[in-house]
């Protein structure tokens, strides 16, 4: 993985967990549909993203639409 990419560790409703990458430019909606995690208009969803990089880490939970 090159350093301006990130991996983000993401949990969403009735899916396994899965492993994205993100570079810092891109917004987490777009991630998120690329990765087949949301769908483009989907609404009301509930998502757990992790990131990890050296000694920190980042937890968040969304709800979808931002």
């Amino acid at each position: 993985m090159a350093s301006e990419e990130f991996e983000l560790y993401i949990h969403s409703q009735g899916a396994r967990p899965k492993i994205a990458v993100a570079r810092p430019h891109e917004v987490l909606g777009d991630v998120l549909v690329r990765e087949g995690i949301i769908k483009q208009g989907q609404d009301d969803v509930l998502i757990f993203a992790a990131f990890c990089g050296g000694m920190s880490m980042a937890l968040s939970l969304y709800r979808w639409p931002f």
